[in-house]
């Protein structure tokens, strides 16, 4: 009738996530109505994309030798409604790292899991942002050196600022090519080391000119007689040089009478690689009646060998051909002995002379003595280079190569290696020494190379894991590094709805292992059972089905004789789990259904006497 009103309330539980629940209806009671209450349905849809951005944290930093990590990342998510509560992460968000270079973490798309139902599509975009570490600048200054015409080069050296720890730079030295008086520049080239920028500054080598003398040779003539040639002797020349590379004007004091005239030699001061010293001598004029003798010493060149080396005799020149070698007698010695590398000279005077003819009463002896040189054994050491890999004991190698003129006979050098190297790297493999006892040190030119010690990093072997699914799909590669004979354990992680074909992926290093763990769907069971509202009873047997997680269901509840379902149709989506629902049936027996009454706890019948399942009533 108008004006008639039956009250009713509706009920739906709230704050559920995405899918469909049932509205119910309570209805009250009117004398002049028989009421049929028919639930409805609420449904909640999930939301259809939500786009995650995800930034890894970044960092800068200049090598120092230590180790820098950065971690962590930032999300950005394009709906309030979703949060960083609602994914989860698997991956390593971090990187760390020593040397100069840029590395990621490496962090992909699917590290990241939704775990919100409500949310149909989450896309996961990653940012790898870098972890930086810049080379540092070393400058290296390259010592100024200086050395004599002729001389070897001195050992060329440089000072390095700016390396961390124990890192050295192993350098090689070089200068621009010449020998002549006048400045060289000298350059280090270090050795390439991603962790250092290198600024050389160059050195110079000053070569300063050697000092030679030019000496006047003494002569002797004979009044009215024509000069003899004036000539003069060079000393000091670098073996090799030619005595034209000195030019000089020899002249005498003006005179004829017997007596002595002064022998000038004059020139430049500064000839080339040479300075010049000049010595007079001496131009005698004797009687008429003089004879001249002429004697030069002999002269040789040994090269140093322990040995003692001799110089003896003299040549003879005269100037009447009536007087001979015999008619004088020479009272003094013209040996020279030596054993040690130097320059010596003889000392002959003309009073060593003694004629011993009286037929000649002017007998005037001329002496040139002669110069006997024993040079310097060159004589190289070098120090051997080595390389291992790390092991943490030091890298040492013992070994020098004696090269050039080597040692004399039973002489030599105890020599000291001190180069060593633990940790990767380089250095020089530096030595010294001293000189054997019966060894004279003035003897010898040592020219020293020192070799380079490397010590690699220690031998690694890499397990490879690949994760996939069945399809071969990859999900990730992790790859972690162990030293030979390391026993190794690599847990497989956990996805919802999938099954690894192994839990842990284990072992001891003998090598590289690559590895494959394919993760396969799990199926889970889903239970439907039939439940008389008023007994609690189960009507018929259940229905079971095989599912994978994520899977939609729909399944029509079977007539059952005098039963009516509570909803003719289970549907859902099939969760990680084993799932069971209870189908509530009420009915008479003639097959005339009741409506459902406000619905009690039917029987006893609960949740908790269902299993784990859900009661649709």
């Amino acid at each position: 009738m108008e004006g008639e009103t039956i009250s009713y309330t509706l009920n739906c539980e709230p704050d559920q996530a995405a899918g469909e629940y049932p509205i119910t209806v309570t209805a009250g009671e009117n004398p002049n109505y028989t009421v049929t209450v028919e639930d409805g349905a609420f449904t909640i849809t999930p939301v259809e994309e939500v786009h995650v951005k995800i930034t890894t944290h970044s960092g800068s930093f200049t090598y120092d030798a230590a180790n820098h990590t950065v971690t962590g990342y930032d999300a950005e998510i394009d709906n309030p409604l979703y949060t960083g509560s609602d994914f989860t992460f698997s991956g390593d968000a971090s990187v760390t790292a020593m040397n100069a270079g840029t590395y990621t973490m490496g962090l992909d798309g699917k590290d990241f899991t939704n775990n919100n139902g409500n949310f149909a599509k989450v896309n996961f975009e990653v940012v790898n942002e870098p972890l930086v570490i810049t080379p540092k600048p070393v400058t290296i200054t390259v010592d100024n050196k200086t050395k004599v015409y002729g001389d070897k080069d001195p050992a060329l050296t440089a000072k390095t600022d700016g390396t961390e720890g124990t890192d050295t730079v192993v350098l090689t030295m070089s200068r621009t090519e010449g020998e002549n008086v006048g400045s060289y520049t000298i350059d280090a080239k270090p050795a390439a080391d991603p962790n250092y920028t290198f600024t050389v500054v160059p050195g110079t080598l000053t070569v300063t000119p050697k000092a030679v003398t030019v000496t006047a040779d003494n002569k002797v003539k004979t009044f009215g007689g024509e000069d003899p040639e004036l000539t003069a002797v060079i000393t000091g020349l670098v073996p090799g040089d030619s005595a034209e590379l000195i030019t000089y004007t020899v002249s005498r004091e003006e005179g004829e009478d017997t007596g002595t005239y002064t022998i000038s030699v004059t020139g430049d001061e500064v000839q080339g690689n040479y300075t010049v010293t000049y010595v007079s001598g001496e131009m005698t004029v004797e009687p008429e009646d003089a004879v001249i003798v002429r004697i030069t010493a002999r002269n040789g060149s040994f090269l140093y060998d322990g040995t003692a080396h001799d110089l003896s005799g003299y040549d003879v020149e005269i100037s009447n051909p009536l007087y001979s070698e015999e008619s004088f007698t020479f009272t003094g010695s013209s040996d020279l002995k030596a054993v040690n590398a130097g320059t010596y000279r003889t000392a002959i005077r003309p009073e060593d002379f003694i004629n011993n003819d009286p037929n000649f009463g002017n007998v005037v002896f001329q002496v040139t003595n002669g110069e006997m040189v024993i040079t310097k054994r060159q004589v190289t050491l070098a120090s051997a280079n080595a390389e291992k890999r790390y092991d943490g004991t030091p890298l040492r190698n013992d070994t020098i190569t004696v090269g050039g003129d080597g040692f004399a006979l039973n002489e030599g050098l105890a020599i000291n290696v001190t180069g060593q190297i633990t940790e990767p790297g380089k250095a020089e493999n530096t030595f010294d020494w001293t000189f054997a006892g019966n060894t004279l040190e003035a003897n010898y030119t040592i020219t020293k190379t020192t070799g380079t010690l490397t010590v690699l990093p220690g031998l690694t072997n890499t397990v490879t894991v690949i994760y996939q699914y069945e399809d071969g799909t990859v999900i990730k590669t992790v790859e972690k590094t162990y030293a030979p004979g390391q026993h190794y354990e690599i847990v497989s992680e956990q996805i919802t709805g999938y099954k690894p074909d192994r839990d842990v992926v284990s072992g001891t290093m003998e090598g590289n292992v690559r590895v494959t763990v394919t993760y396969s769907q799990v199926e889970y069971t889903l239970t439907i059972r039939y439940v008389d509202f008023d007994t609690g009873e189960e009507l018929r047997d259940p229905t079971t089905e095989k599912l994978h997680a994520g899977d939609e269901y729909r399944i029509e509840v079977p007539e059952i004789a005098g039963h009516k379902p509570s909803k003719p149709v289970v549907e859902g989506k099939m969760e990680a789990k084993d799932k069971e629902i209870s189908v509530i049936m009420t009915g008479d027996e003639d097959g005339d259904y009741e409506p459902f009454p406000e619905p009690p706890t039917p029987l006893g019948i609960s949740n908790a006497a269902l299993g784990s399942g859900e009661i649709i009533e």
